[in-house]
């Protein structure tokens, strides 16, 4: 059965494969099952399905420097685990504004924040 994960993210993969392919190759690879079950044990519960299956799928952004920031239309800059982790509120989506973040959640779900992500590719909007 697909989630929907995988429903979105396959969209999104799609979209930008043909229309911003450099902004494909930022998307690093999948996390692998021994990075997925240390964050479950750093945050000493498992984590939420949908932020588990998209890790799945790609842990965050492959950036060779690490100050370089990638966005994601519209403007979700995906965490590595190691970066997700750290705080309060690790796991959810917040905004963040180059500085800081007032950090209160954004989504309520990974699921619904790709699925609102591949509606605006597909819809040029973000």
């Amino acid at each position: 059965m697909t989630s929907a994960v995988d429903r979105a993210w396959d969209r999104i993969l799609a979209w930008l494969t043909h229309h911003a392919p450099a902004t494909l190759d930022c998307i690093g690879p999948p996390a692998t099952a021994e990075d997925i079950a240390a964050a479950q044990e750093a945050v000493g519960m498992e984590l939420p399905a949908d932020v588990a299956a998209w890790w799945q799928r790609a842990n965050g952004i492959a950036s060779r420097r690490s100050h370089q920031l990638f966005y994601l239309v519209p403007f979700y800059s995906p965490c590595r685990i190691e970066h997700a982790l750290a705080g309060p509120m690790r796991g959810c989506v917040r905004a963040f504004d180059r500085v800081n973040t007032d950090g209160n959640p954004r989504r309520v779900s990974v699921s619904l924040m790709l699925a609102d992500v591949a509606d605006a590719l597909e819809n040029r909007r973000g």
